[in-house]
């Protein structure tokens, strides 16, 4: 039995760290909020169990009340809020910031590089030593559709981009137990 960090996750925060601006990651905060709600999920109530570059445990903590008027589709309520997921982890686990999203037909989501506070940071060339990474979230687990199956099918669309010869970190949250697969292929 793997015996677990537990540390504090702000969701709120998240917009802080990233060159994303603040009302995107707000959107996808909300995204989040809402997918985790819809679970039955309470803010300080709830923890994230994350497996993959390392396996830690977050107590997961927000403030905001959402109005879920304009959150009602299941499938965008999952994407956004895997981004939020996704942006947090890259954030706590490793020494990267998002700086941007992708094109379409990249075969992932965001283009990722070294943080302010990162030894290997360029800030005068943030996109020197870029990183992909493809997002995923699933709102409750059932059958056909697992993490594991997720991942497997995300690791497969990444290499559309893989002539670009830069590693790829795949994120993939569910947020029904919530748990989170975060790996570099």
């Amino acid at each position: 039995m793997t015996e677990y960090i537990k540390e504090d996750l702000f969701l709120e925060q998240m917009h802080r760290k990233h060159k994303i601006s603040d009302v995107v990651c707000d959107f996808y905060t909300e995204g989040c909020i809402v997918a985790l709600e819809r679970n039955g999920h309470i803010s300080k109530n709830v923890y994230l169990s994350v497996d993959g570059i390392t396996e830690k445990k977050y107590r997961l903590i927000w403030d905001k009340k959402v109005n879920t008027n304009g959150w009602q589709e299941d499938k965008v309520i999952a994407e956004f809020g895997g981004y939020c997921m996704a942006f947090l982890l890259v954030s706590e686990l490793t020494e990267f910031t998002v700086l941007r999203q992708a094109k379409t037909r990249t075969g992932v989501d965001f283009y990722i590089g070294y943080n302010e506070k990162s030894r290997l940071s360029d800030q005068e060339n943030f996109f020197k030593d870029l990183v992909r990474m493809e997002v995923s979230g699933i709102l409750k687990e059932n059958g056909s559709n697992t993490v594991q199956k997720r991942y497997k099918k995300k690791l497969d669309q990444t290499r559309q981009s893989d002539h670009q010869k830069i590693p790829v970190f795949i994120a993939i949250t569910e947020f029904g137990s919530p748990k989170s697969k975060f790996l570099m292929k």
